[in-house]
């Protein structure tokens, strides 16, 4: 007990050496708000100095930089542990820097941070040096406390542990940061609270705790409107009636606390102590999210494996063969309508596909990348069960895969596969792809700076509300994409654009490459400039290596964009010797699933009763044919809703014949013909 006692007092320093070491550290702590501003924020010099006078201004002031040697040892134990994420500044500012500001930046970052922390805790010592202010500093505490749990910690500790399965990073990984984060914002809440009058107290607690009810709400009943996070991008103008309601919702909400205030007061004829009926509801909120973490932290399922498993390695995603190369570049989300319509506006932009046939009537079978080219790979007409992990290795296991697969290593061919395609462990894939390597602890790393922001922008999308969310809306992951492998694939359409050289292989083999790139799926028509660059370049440069002439050159998407309807891919095939002034059209039904059928019969590789295994391909279509497909689209893709099915189900199939206008009014006129309850991790 003496030992607690010891920490948890003040220290007692003589007044000489209280006052001198204040000053120094005054001194530091001004220095590195000027440098850490304006390298970290990147403030210009001006606002980052300005920023500095104001902090010297209340330092001074109040002496907090005399109180910060009298604060306790506790609290500069919790100062000191801000060295656990501040040691050095973010990796984005990192690539810019010397090796000297790197050195200068990291030290301002840690002495910024500790500071911070030093002087919220020396404000408090200043505000309640007395016994008489306890009560009201639990109550402040409590207030302030729960809101910062609630989307500090809670709402990314939730998140994560609802989806532990996918999960390539350990819990431990960002929990710390964002405990302290809410330690920090706590303490500065509550010393806010404590300097007010008693009124304003009232009223800033009563703001507070309906926020936090506003946020509850929010993410346990109202975030039940929105699709999917990852099924693509959300149709904001079709949601402006829910938009309304949800913001009339919040207003209701908020002013839950101030009326039950004036209830209480009115009914009791007194009010309760500050800061009222805000304390008791921040309390059974807080409380109930507590409780909720804990139970979800014990009987959460494990984390997706780390190691232990198979990854495809990009060490050699832009070696190619000097000839005989079948090369499957697949844009994701590249959907017909955005292709056409760059197309209409600048025929230019598409002079690298001249020598390309582009079929306008290709049909996906699955509305998900992990379904599509897995599919596509293997030849499989197995449908996927609920476990996709199960699926992937029926569908390896089959007789189409296997006779794929033989037939290219009888040709000699070396497959490769880059890109993210598959949940996580690519190992049922192992006999077929020649680049996937084992992961070991050494072979991975997490990059913290891009956790912490993947899961800011996921915490802050799903508390806030909907008509405010379109401008956080997060990138599918949740924050797997820190998770760097040292010889990972590049997915990214800058960095592989930046990238891009290829080279000759010197193993005189030929090469079947596929490379998945992010293609349209985040931007949509935006992005479409790029992928055209990234095609024109890659031609480029395999003409330059005389590899282009007799190669077979798929461009391809795994799916169209999620939430538009008649959400078809793109389709186009260079033949090997083809040569054209422009891009040539055909209508003929096609679909994903003739992609191994078309390779085998343009190579040559086809053999007596393959069609029974892998269908026709695509010049077996003519544009006169008839053909019943089956499109499976996400259950989001339905507006409407279907009440005849589980909740559970993920994937509505539906059979048609025709065009993918016909597709469309079977989807909005009719219940699906099949559905899928597949869980995609």
């Amino acid at each position: 007990m003496n030992i607690i006692s010891k920490v948890m007092n003040p220290l007692t320093l003589r007044e000489p050496v209280r006052r001198k070491g204040g000053l120094c550290f005054a001194v530091l702590f001004l220095a590195s708000v000027i440098l850490y501003c304006n390298q970290v924020f990147g403030m210009p010099l001006p606002a980052a100095l300005a920023c500095a006078a104001v902090s010297g201004f209340v330092i001074f002031k109040w002496k907090l930089h005399q109180a910060v040697m009298q604060n306790a040892i506790a609290v500069h134990l919790v100062s000191l542990y801000t060295l656990t994420f501040s040691m050095r500044p973010p990796d984005s500012f990192r690539a810019v820097m010397s090796d000297f500001w790197i050195l200068m930046t990291g030290f301002a970052t840690l002495i910024f941070f500790i500071g911070v922390s030093e002087l919220l805790f020396a404000v408090l010592l200043r505000l309640f040096g007395g016994e008489q202010h306890s009560e009201l500093l639990l109550k402040c505490s409590v207030v302030s406390l729960a809101l910062s749990f609630t989307v500090l910690l809670f709402l990314p500790s939730e998140t994560y542990f609802g989806n532990r399965s996918q999960m390539q990073y350990a819990y431990l990984k960002f929990a710390p940061h964002f405990l302290l984060s809410t330690v920090i914002a706590a303490a500065a809440g509550t010393s806010l609270l404590c300097s007010l009058r008693t009124a304003w107290l009232r009223r800033f607690c009563c703001g507070i705790s309906g926020i936090l009810l506003c946020v509850y709400v929010q993410y346990m009943f109202m975030n039940r409107s929105l699709p999917e996070i990852g099924a693509g991008t959300v149709d904001w103008a079709d949601m402006t009636g829910a938009c309304i309601r949800n913001a009339l919702i919040w207003v209701l909400l908020f002013t839950v606390p101030f009326l039950a205030e004036w209830l209480i007061r009115k009914g009791r004829g007194r009010q309760l102590a500050a800061p009222g009926v805000s304390f008791y509801l921040s309390a059974l909120l807080g409380g109930i999210q507590l409780i909720s973490l804990v139970i979800l932290g014990v009987t959460a399922p494990p984390a997706a494996k780390t190691v232990g498993v198979k990854r495809p390695s990009g060490a050699e995603q832009f070696v190619v063969s000097a000839d005989r190369n079948i090369i499957t570049i697949i844009l994701d989300g590249a959907d017909q309508q955005y292709f056409e319509d760059g197309y209409a506006a600048d025929p230019e932009a598409f002079a690298c596909l001249h020598d390309f046939t582009y079929y306008t009537n290709t049909a996906m079978q699955y509305d998900s990348t992990v379904l599509s080219i897995p599919g596509m790979l293997t030849a499989s007409r197995t449908l996927p069960g609920r476990e996709i992990t199960a699926w992937y290795e029926e569908i390896c296991a089959d007789a189409p895969a296997k006779e794929f697969y033989r037939l290219l290593r009888e040709a000699d061919y070396t497959v490769h596969a880059f890109g993210e395609f598959a949940a996580n462990d690519y190992t049922p894939f192992q006999d077929y792809l020649d680049n996937l390597n084992d992961l070991t602890p050494d072979s991975t790393s997490i990059d913290k700076d891009m956790l912490y922001r993947s899961i800011r922008t996921l915490l802050v999308y799903r508390a806030l509300p909907l008509c405010m969310k379109r401008f956080s809306e997060p990138v599918n992951g949740f924050g797997n994409d820190a998770v760097m492998v040292k010889t990972a694939c590049i997915v990214e359409n800058d960095e592989f654009l930046q990238d891009l050289n290829l080279r000759v292989s010197e193993s005189g083999k030929p090469f079947f490459t596929v490379q998945h790139l992010t293609g349209l799926h985040n931007e949509g028509a935006d992005a479409l400039p790029m992928c055209l660059d990234i095609l024109k370049k890659y031609f480029a440069q395999l003409k330059h290596l005389g590899a282009y002439d007799d190669a077979l050159i798929i461009v391809t998407a795994d799916h169209g964009e999620h939430s538009r309807p008649m959400n078809m891919p793109i389709f186009l095939i260079k033949q090997p010797h083809e040569q054209s002034e422009q891009i040539r059209y055909c209508s003929a039904p096609v679909s994903l699933t003739d992609y191994a059928a078309t390779i085998l019969d343009i190579m040559g590789l086809s053999q007596s009763g393959d069609e029974e295994l892998f269908g026709k391909p695509v010049s077996a279509w003519s544009e006169d044919d008839t053909r019943t497909r089956l499109v499976f689209q996400r259950r989001t893709f339905r507006k409407d809703g279907v009440k005849d099915y589980p909740e559970d189900s993920r994937f509505f199939g539906y059979y048609f014949t025709g065009t993918k206008e016909d597709l469309r009014i079977h989807e909005e006129q009719d219940s699906p013909d099949l559905v899928l309850n597949t869980t995609l991790s």
